[in-house]
């Protein structure tokens, strides 16, 4: 597996402003099957600076919905009741919360790990990466097991 990862070509890509962002997710949405996941550590302050973030981020999950992609986010208690009311509808996406605050947005995706930071000039930072892939749904599974519903 260590010669497979050595092989495997990484590359890094900066989106920045919503349209490059918008960009990013309709390319990473149309290579999604039922087989995807799409695990996400959310970050509270995209639900308290942004309108703009919350309302794509539920076009992306109803996108994922209609795909039957594994769809998980762990969020922070503080905004439990605002992703309950903003997600609660999409039937496949499960939510769970942690007292723990992550720094920014952070999605886990098949090959991919996507940082997302929203504000005046939202940006993404998107690593295609088998190896640092796995090891970030490796850890977010573990923080999926302490969360709590």
């Amino acid at each position: 597996q260590r010669k497979k990862f050595s092989q495997e070509r990484q590359i890094a890509r900066v989106y920045e402003g919503y349209k490059g962002i918008k960009s990013l997710y309709n390319s990473l949405l149309d290579g999604l099957d039922a087989q995807s996941y799409y695990y996400v550590f959310a970050f509270r302050s995209e639900y308290n600076v942004s309108p703009l973030a919350s309302n794509f981020l539920r076009e992306v999950h109803i996108r994922l919905n209609e795909k039957k992609v594994d769809d998980r986010i762990v969020g922070h208690t503080s905004v439990k009741l605002r992703m309950v009311q903003n997600y609660g509808q999409i039937k496949k996406i499960k939510l769970r919360f942690t007292k723990y605050d992550f720094p920014q947005g952070l999605v886990v995706v098949n090959d991919r790990v996507i940082n997302l930071i929203w504000g005046e000039r939202p940006t993404a930072v998107e690593i295609i990466s088998s190896q640092i892939a796995a090891q970030y749904k490796q850890f977010f599974l573990e923080m999926w097991k302490m969360a709590k519903n």
